[in-house]
């Protein structure tokens, strides 16, 4: 279409917050990848775009046209970057070979590659030498009674399954997970929560800062602006100064994450 269009979006309102920040994405996406001279304004609480696309226009160009802003937060648990991690999602966009997906396979290869990503804890001894390692080096404290009383919860486990299942520290976790028998279930249990232990432990090491930094400083530019939307790094840190930590946006929790909610 050559003239402009005024479409009042009634799903995106003025209030709550995330109405009017789902509006403002609106607005960024049809202005930066189908009309420059698009523009907006808010009419009674709703939303108005005035743009080159119709509303069939606009239904259009988010279904097959749109081109999604890689975002992704490989610096914390449950982002689809560590084993455990729910996967799907990152699954789905590296298997596709739609073309406005290109730029979100090219940060997820590019991530993956990097040194700086915490090793991965695929077998029973990867799970279970950090946990020994930190237990046999830590002072006596609260911390070390904790990593040991895991770690003897573990062997009791192991113990259990055994009876009917050949364990071995060689033994991949995924394979453990085909198992029916409930003894082996239940030393799958405390197995995740060794590897949850160890991903955390690595991050209590700086890992967490290194892969941001990393991060930060390597992707395609197609991802910062969701990366300087998560946080920011002083000069010191860009330069592998641990003394000058990330600071975050608090609307988007600690990098793009609440707990273990991951907005990516």
């Amino acid at each position: 279409m050559t003239g402009r269009v005024e479409l009042e979006l009634a799903g995106c309102r003025s209030a709550p917050l995330a109405r009017y920040l789902k509006a403002l994405a609106v607005l960024r996406l049809v202005g930066q990848q189908s009309d420059p001279e698009a523009r907006g304004a808010w009419r009674d609480d709703r939303f108005v775009l005035r743009s080159t696309l119709d509303r069939e226009g606009l239904i259009a160009f988010f279904l097959d046209r749109y081109v999604p802003t890689p975002m992704l937060a490989p610096w914390h648990g449950g982002s689809g970057s560590y084993d455990g991690d729910p996967q799907h999602g990152i699954a789905d966009i590296e298997a596709s070979n739609l073309e406005r997906f290109a730029p979100w396979r090219a940060v997820i290869r590019k991530i993956r590659a990097f040194g700086e990503m915490p090793p991965t804890f695929r077998t029973v001894g990867d799970v279970l030498g950090p946990i020994r390692e930190e237990a046999r080096h830590r002072s006596a404290s609260k911390a070390r009674d904790e990593l040991q009383a895991l770690l003897d919860e573990e062997e009791a486990a192991r113990t259990e399954a055994a009876k009917v299942y050949p364990v071995d520290e060689t033994v991949v976790l995924a394979e453990i997970e085909k198992r029916p028998e409930k003894p082996v279930k239940n030393w799958l249990k405390v197995l995740k929560k060794l590897r949850t232990q160890c991903q955390k432990l690595q991050r209590e090491k700086g890992g967490k800062e290194a892969v941001q930094r990393a991060v930060r400083g390597r992707v395609p530019d197609a991802a910062l602006p969701w990366l300087d939307a998560a946080f920011v790094l002083g000069t010191d840190a860009l330069h592998g100064q641990r003394s000058a930590r990330p600071e975050y946006n608090p609307l988007l929790g600690s990098g793009g994450n609440e707990g273990r909610l991951d907005y990516t």
